[in-house]
């Protein structure tokens, strides 16, 4: 939570700020109560209505010109990607979206927890946040929009012993 205390200043100063925490990604002011564990809704809802997701492949030209860009979570990102042309030509099933993420040490952060150094990734494969991952609120606010409807995302990530990389598997009807 950083961010959302220098990225006002900034932007107020008409720099252009292109943002790497998770701090502008969601629309919903309370999503980051819900999603992020903030004691209370998020302190700028004017700052996310300006914000841009920096995903190219869905928001091009809102993009051009953009003076807030939130850059899209990694496994998000994939997840968006591969499922969005089979969501905007509605050849499955919105309600029932199932999607399986691996990910690399890589994607762990600047401060990976313990679980997350090689020792303890060498040989297996890890389910972590099984339930309420924070990317689903990414995944799910995204998809959403393509199709003017809410889009229901079950999400589970997989620390995996590779360094670099993620892998998204999406199951629909």
């Amino acid at each position: 939570m950083q961010s959302v205390e220098w990225v006002p200043k900034l932007y107020e100063t008409g720099l252009t700020v292109i943002d790497l925490s998770a701090d502008f990604r969601l629309k919903d002011p309370n999503a980051y109560v819900e999603w992020y564990g903030w004691e209370k809704p998020h302190p700028y809802p004017d700052l996310l209505r300006k914000a841009v997701y920096g995903l190219p492949e869905l928001h091009r030209e809102e993009l051009k010109g953009a003076k807030l860009i939130a850059v899209p979570g990694c496994m998000a990102t994939a997840s968006i990607i591969s499922l969005a042309p089979v969501v905007r030509a509605g050849l499955i099933d919105t309600d029932r979206i199932v999607v399986d993420a691996k990910i690399s040490s890589s994607g762990a952060g600047a401060h990976a927890p313990r679980l997350d150094l090689h020792p303890f990734r060498t040989y297996v494969i890890r389910p972590y946040e099984v339930v309420h991952h924070r990317h689903t609120a990414e995944i799910e606010q995204e998809l959403s929009l393509i199709v003017s409807k809410q889009v229901r995302v079950a999400f589970t990530p997989h620390a995996v012993d590779l360094v670099r990389g993620i892998l998204t598997t999406a199951h629909t009807c």
